[in-house]
């Protein structure tokens, strides 16, 4: 049995194989930029990351094949704070908004001062900011609202390259803590905020 350990970062991939006693079988780089459309934004074409993401595996799948290895098992790691809004049939709507991207700031200003900066800090554990995906969605609903009816969810980095991978939409809890969306202390999604937002908890 062999593993994939998966590092996603904003300017590459690394893709490392190991065996099961932890000793390394192969490894993997592919390279890819971010973009600046417009001041203050910053954007990564996901068709780029699949595309890496899929040279490296094929890489390491050649591996584990020439050593009778087979893959079992792979991980990711990955920021928390990209968001991608992806249609109906998980196919994204816009690139991927990447964690340094200033857009929606007055949302995150707007946000705060709707909530209050102590229930979002008791619930969510943070503060208002333009890098948080729930921000990004409330910018996504005034500033593009047709797009914004066609999202079916927002997905974080490594749930949209698992979806590609023919995984279900899902996501894990050190993620779901980054969207300012997510009760810490009940480990569930914030109805409470996102009601108040007008925002759908599922």
């Amino acid at each position: 049995m062999s593993l994939v350990g998966l590092d996603i970062g904003t300017s590459g991939l690394k893709a490392l194989l190991v065996g099961e006693d932890g000793s390394q079988l192969s490894s993997s780089r592919h390279a890819y930029t971010q973009v600046y459309p417009r001041p203050g934004w910053c954007e990564m074409d996901h068709r780029a990351v699949e595309a890496a993401l899929h040279a490296a595996l094929a890489e390491l799948a050649l591996t584990s094949n020439e050593l009778s290895d087979p893959i079992e098992a792979l991980a990711m790691s990955v920021s928390g704070n990209e968001v991608t809004p992806v249609d109906e049939s998980g196919q994204p709507l816009l690139p991927m908004i990447m964690s340094m991207d200033s857009r929606g700031t007055e949302w995150a200003t707007w946000f705060e001062q709707t909530i209050g900066r102590e229930l979002l800090f008791q619930t969510t554990g943070l503060v208002a900011r333009p890098m948080h995906p729930l921000v990004r969605a409330l910018w996504l609903r005034e500033s593009q609202p047709e797009l914004f009816d066609k999202t079916r969810a927002l997905l974080g980095w490594g749930d949209l390259l698992a979806v590609g991978l023919g995984a279900r939409a899902a996501t894990d809890l050190s993620i779901a803590s980054c969207t300012m969306a997510f009760d810490i202390v009940r480990r569930a999604w914030a109805t409470e905020i996102l009601s108040a937002v007008g925002l759908p908890d599922s």
